[in-house]
């Protein structure tokens, strides 16, 4: 490969990095502008989490859209590191990214203000900095992220909208404090407020864990006699199933589920069970490497297609990955579905898992004729 032109843009960046990414982030232009480079790009991913199904599912992403751009030659080397939920650690193997001769680096943060610090040292270094799946309070890098706010409403919604406006329901919970629990809980909390009919009898951290989902409600369980609907976040379905089955109770009317091969058969032996699946999608990592890719050509991001940073909103400076798939079980769509989310039945869910262990992940990739309407 010619690294020219890839040392000379390097070397442009060293002085202008602040300059840099305020013009990505001011675009107006299309994505037929003069570009920066031709390709071959080296590109780091910093992934915070590390350790569960997801995780798993969401390195692998990662490392096959790597697979694809060094065939296409978009891309010559794809350097993944992880930690494990460790501030330090992430901190110091993004300092030695700063000694790598790299083009790019993109960062899920394993806590949102933690890398803010590191970030101007790349840029300095002359590395474009991208912020991916959670988001970070800085005003230094785009953030292109997954849109929790979206994905919990649009739930909240189908769940009021199957009870009709009326009735008692629990929530369960992520891990509280953490930035997808808090923006999922204050989108819930808005479109509660406009349905006084629901009442919340109770609301439990269920931390993302089908079992411990199982303990919170279960202890729910056996202080309250009437439970019209579960709200319930991610991959905890199978667990609040499970607590009411324990304790000889019926499931309820109404309960929002997962997107797990494991839940979507368990749902299909429940014919009375009335519930949707929405995938936070394990591939919303890869899809920010395409982002990437694009602004290394040169491509400026539409000013129209920016939204305010979830952790700082007087940052218009976020790419929210919206949610791309739906499943209800006979495939029917609603007031609660946003514009551009498919909506598929749990038979057609069930056929795409098909063959995949119970913890596989259905994936939803940003489709990429929907990521070039972004330049």
């Amino acid at each position: 490969m010619d690294i020219g032109p890839v040392l000379s843009r390097r070397a442009l960046l060293r002085g202008t990095a602040g300059a840099a990414v305020m013009g990505l982030l001011a675009g107006c232009s299309s994505a037929t502008g003069q570009s920066a480079g031709t390709g071959g790009y080296r590109i780091g991913y910093s992934n915070g989490v590390i350790g569960n199904s997801w995780r798993g599912q969401f390195v692998a992403n990662i490392e096959d859209k790597g697979a694809v751009l060094r065939q296409s030659g978009a891309v010559s080397e794809l350097r993944i590191v992880n930690s494990a939920s460790d501030i330090t650690q992430q901190i110091s193997q993004l300092n030695n990214f700063l000694s790598s001769d790299l083009d790019a680096v993109l960062i899920d943060p394993v806590s949102a203000g933690s890398v803010q610090a590191v970030i101007p040292r790349l840029q300095a270094a002359g590395m474009l900095v991208v912020v991916s799946n959670d988001p970070a309070p800085t005003p230094d890098a785009l953030n292109v992220i997954g849109d929790n706010s979206t994905w919990w409403r649009m739930q909240t919604q189908w769940l009021v909208e199957q009870l009709g406006g009326r009735g008692k329901i629990v929530m369960v919970t992520g891990v509280p404090g953490s930035t997808a629990d808090v923006q999922r809980v204050k989108a819930a909390q808005e479109v509660l407020a406009g349905a006084p009919g629901i009442e919340v009898i109770a609301s439990v951290p269920g931390f993302w864990d089908p079992a411990k989902a199982r303990t919170a409600m279960a202890n729910v369980l056996a202080t309250q006699s009437q439970i019209d609907g579960v709200l319930m976040q991610d991959v905890m379905a199978e667990g609040v199933i499970r607590a009411f089955q324990s304790s000889g109770r019926d499931l309820p009317k109404v309960m929002t589920g997962d997107y797990t091969a494991g839940f979507l058969r368990a749902w299909a032996s429940l014919p009375d069970l009335v519930s949707i699946g929405v995938p936070y999608s394990p591939t919303n990592g890869a899809d920010s490497i395409e982002f990437t890719v694009r602004l290394l050509q040169g491509k400026k991001i539409k000013q129209s297609m920016l939204s305010p940073n979830p952790e700082r909103e007087d940052l218009r400076n976020a790419v929210l990955l919206a949610p791309s798939l739906a499943i209800t079980r006979d495939g029917t769509a609603g007031e609660w579905t946003p514009e551009g989310t498919e909506v598929i039945s749990l038979s057609d869910a069930l056929a795409r898992v098909e063959g995949k262990p119970d913890n596989y992940t259905l994936e939803a990739p940003m489709p990429i004729d929907r990521i070039e309407e972004f330049f």
